[in-house]
């Protein structure tokens, strides 16, 4: 085998991504394949890390709709929330309950 035989390091790269270029191509064809590769790339790059910072309050302010005002006495609930203006934790006890 000689050296002019073996196919060099950046026509390989080079068909490599001309192979990438026509697989992505056909998966914009189909919207359903490109929402699933987005719904996948998102999960990859952005994983849940759990409830922080206002979805917490969120979260407080659903589990006392759940509750039935179980938690309504907390004084983040009476004087420094604002779910009155909210329809986030209504729509949320809907599909929780």
């Amino acid at each position: 085998m000689q050296i002019a035989d073996i196919p060099s390091e950046e026509a390989s790269q080079s068909r490599h991504r001309t192979d990438l270029s026509q697989q992505m191509a056909s998966i914009c064809t189909h919207p359903v394949c490109l929402w699933a590769a987005l719904i996948f790339v998102n999960a990859i790059a952005l994983p849940y890390r759990g409830l922080v910072h206002d979805a917490r309050l969120y979260g407080v302010q659903v589990l006392n709709r759940i509750t039935n005002g179980e938690f309504s006495d907390d004084l983040y609930l009476r004087y420094g929330s604002q779910d009155a203006y909210s329809l986030f934790s209504r729509w949320c006890r809907r599909l929780l309950s």
